[in-house]
């Protein structure tokens, strides 16, 4: 008879939060049959995500809780603020039998301590350890610990190999584990007291694997152990090094198949086992990295009725917002567009020193001048290439996307940075019910590169794009201040019922557009990502579109509008999550101020 196997999930954790954890449960549940969940988090946030994942509803238990735990919070400070948390409860499941394991995708620091506080140490076993699963010519090794203890003294390093040994035995199906110590040299004589020390006692003792004796740094990637065991300051640095060397390879090989003709036809030639490679060392395996960021404050429905006159039945009904993000006080938008672009180069698998240009869409920058785009590229150390803003408010990320496009196309860049970036709560009425409730802040990017392309249709990238503007509706949308009218920055002003008329028209038009330009019809149309303003419009696209809302992405209603950061925020969330694969064809499309609007068609 097969065990169930009880998992206890934080499901606030990580950058995302549930919308991230709720569907990789429904996917591991769809792998393993044979699990069950418990899932701790705030329920305005996960049951409709719940509801959109039935096979995991039914076998889930939920718990409610609207604490959370941040990334920037310190250790000490969760353990203070965190009773009642979704990690913490998570956690004490294990401890009360409920659960076998905790699933935690949020602040590491705060896990562990709370862990090794709430649940102990098992016997024999003083700390806890962090581990990683590393590419080897061989398979793979575990190693550990990788930044939880950055000194270890010869009993630490001793328990970390019984705790690696165990964990290739029973998650790796290693028979014996071969258990190694990094070392400066592998003679007996070398390294510091403690982990000759350490050698001694592994060389003397029965443990659940098998002691090699010293490696070194190479011996990693040889896979001459199971078990790479180590302190955490030097594990860190082996880790980010290695990942680091990946990238470094990643540039060589391009460097040197666009060296001739015949050198790009062996890549052609060859691009079956690059790309083998590139999963086997791709860092994204093993180390996680995404292309956008929300401030941790979250605003809630509940919130804005004590704030305005308005109800959460309300704003539901009129926009399909639930929360959304406020950016905290100093928090600028080019912090939250730097935050933002670092994980999309990252996830790109590229280096700061890869990137051409940057073009940042806003309407709320820093200073009148310079850009945001500035910041990015000054902050980031990219090298010296063009940096500029875009402001078409809401449509702008597609604006700065085509013309983005058209400088690659044009041959003057490889890589360019494209950011949507909002600090819309800067410019609200917050006494202005029709608008505080809809607007939020937050910040989205995305790396565009040139490449090598398919035949039509079938080749990755932008395939065309089509923006427009009608100036005479300039005063529909709009802030009551500007520098050179009165002086500073004014609040936002909308004729809400005009707006949305408009925008219903103006989306139909562009779609339709989009699908005579390229000779397709919308079953051809993977997925609509449009820009997050209201349900309703959303909704009335993927209606002329003929689409099933399963095959939209919608974070309105967790996102608010953040303007020119919505896209690609939608976009990463949808593809972080595993909606969107390559290859899938993606229609894009917004409406903003001016009035403004667009659409692009992309293959991811």
């Amino acid at each position: 008879m097969t065990k169930t196997h009880i998992i206890a999930i934080d499901a606030m954790g990580g950058d995302f939060g549930p919308s991230v954890t709720i569907p990789a449960a429904a996917n591991a549940l769809e792998k393993n049959g044979d699990l069950k969940f418990l899932i701790f988090g705030d329920e305005k946030l996960v049951k409709p995500l719940l509801d959109q994942h039935e096979k995991l509803k039914n076998s889930c238990e939920f718990h409610h809780t609207d604490i959370a735990i941040s990334s920037h919070d310190k250790p000490s400070t969760a353990l203070r603020k965190g009773k009642g948390s979704s990690m913490r409860l998570a956690i004490e499941a294990v401890k009360e039998g409920k659960a076998h394991g905790v699933v935690s995708a949020g602040n590491t620091g705060a896990l562990m301590v709370m862990s090794k506080l709430i649940l102990k140490s098992l016997p024999g076993i003083s700390r806890p350890a962090i581990a990683s699963v590393m590419p080897t010519q061989k398979g793979q090794t575990v190693m550990l610990d990788l930044g939880a203890n950055l000194e270890c003294d010869a009993e630490i390093l001793t328990q970390f190999a019984v705790l690696g040994a165990v964990y290739a035995r029973v998650v790796q199906g290693v028979s014996v584990p071969l258990v190694g110590l990094l070392n400066i040299g592998t003679e007996e004589m070398k390294g510091h007291d403690e982990i000759r020390a350490a050698g001694d006692v592994l060389s003397n003792v029965k443990f659940p694997g098998r002691y090699h004796g010293f490696i070194e740094g190479d011996d990693i990637t040889k896979g001459t152990v199971d078990v790479v065991v180590t302190d955490g300051f030097t594990g860190n640095v082996a880790l980010k090094t290695a990942e680091g060397v990946a990238k470094l390879t990643k540039y060589f090989l391009t460097d040197a198949f666009k060296s001739s003709p015949l050198a790009l036809m062996g890549y052609l030639l060859s691009m079956g086992a690059i790309k083998k490679m590139k999963d086997k060392v791709d860092p994204r395996r093993y180390n996680g990295g995404t292309g956008s960021y929300l401030p941790e404050k979250i605003l809630t429905n509940a919130d804005l009725e004590k704030m305005v006159d308005t109800t959460d039945e309300w704003i539901t009904q009129r926009s399909g917002i639930k929360t959304r993000h406020i950016a905290a006080e100093g928090e600028t938008t080019g912090d939250m567009a730097i935050a933002a672009a670092r994980r999309a180069i990252e996830n790109a698998g590229l280096t700061e020193h890869d990137i051409d240009g940057v073009i940042v869409a806003t309407t709320t920058p820093d200073r009148t001048f310079p850009s945001v785009a500035v910041k990015v590229q000054g902050e980031l150390g990219l090298k010296l290439g063009f940096a500029f803003d875009v402001q078409a408010v809401c449509t702008g990320f597609v604006y700065a996307l085509s013309v983005a496009d058209n400088f690659i196309k044009c041959g003057q860049a490889q890589n360019i940075l494209v950011i949507g970036a909002e600090k819309m709560s800067s410019v609200l009425d917050w006494t202005d019910r029709t608008t505080c409730v809809l607007f939020a802040d937050g910040a989205g990017a995305v790396v565009l590169s040139a490449k090598e392309n398919g035949d039509g249709l079938d080749g990755q990238g932008i395939h065309s794009t089509h923006l427009y503007a009608n100036g005479k509706q300039r005063d529909m949308l709009q802030t009551s201040g500007g520098v050179s009218t009165t002086g500073d920055t004014g609040h936002i002003e909308m004729q809400g019922r005009e707006v949305f008329k408009y925008a219903v028209s103006y989306m139909a038009e562009v779609v339709g557009e989009v699908l005579e330009h390229n000779h397709i019809t919308p079953d051809q149309i993977d997925w609509l990502v449009p820009h997050q303003a209201n349900i309703r419009i959303i909704e009335s696209t993927a209606k002329k579109l003929h689409m099933d809302m399963d095959q939209v992405v919608v974070t309105v209603d967790h996102h608010g509008n953040t303007s020119a950061a919505s896209i690609p925020l939608a976009l990463d969330e949808a593809v972080q999550s595993g909606k969107i694969k390559r290859g899938q064809m993606l229609l894009i499309e917004a409406m903003g101020g001016g009035l403004t609007w667009g659409a692009a068609l992309v293959r991811y």
